[in-house]
């Protein structure tokens, strides 16, 4: 990059990939259902997903390479200003995991930061608007 990075918008992440992350954001992705509705409509099948996901996400290059990714996020991201957009009724990324790593930036030396906590899960907003 030529310019220095002047800030960064964080969309309920960054967020470590975990076996049930990933078990409903695959199935409501197959099934092309909302997220928000998946644990409770199919259950068996998020459950099948995350025994697939398990092993998956623990293979060493997998692994190795969700490591090199979070440790480039935890000490070598830009110390600029940064916005958190999250949810607390997001159904895939817990909001106490956007938190911590708000946090964990403020232990490297982040000055600035903005939240944008919402209520609304992600992408509702654009669901309930009215196409034309």
């Amino acid at each position: 990059m030529l310019q220095p990075v002047k800030g960064l918008i964080l969309d309920s992440a960054p967020c470590r990939l975990t076996p049930s992350i990933s078990a409903r954001g695959f199935t409501a992705a197959v099934l092309s259902k909302p997220a928000e509705s998946i644990q409770v409509q199919h259950p068996h099948l998020v459950s099948a997903a995350q025994l697939l996901f398990t092993p998956v996400l623990h293979f060493p290059p997998i692994a190795n390479r969700q490591n090199q990714i979070w440790q480039a996020w935890s000490k070598t991201a830009p110390l600029c200003p940064q916005l958190y957009l999250y949810s607390s009724a997001d159904a895939l990324i817990p909001p106490a995991a956007v938190q911590q790593f708000q946090e964990m930036q403020k232990q490297r030396g982040l000055q600035e930061e903005t939240s944008a906590p919402c209520i609304m899960s992600a992408c509702s907003h654009s669901r309930m608007q009215q196409r034309y």
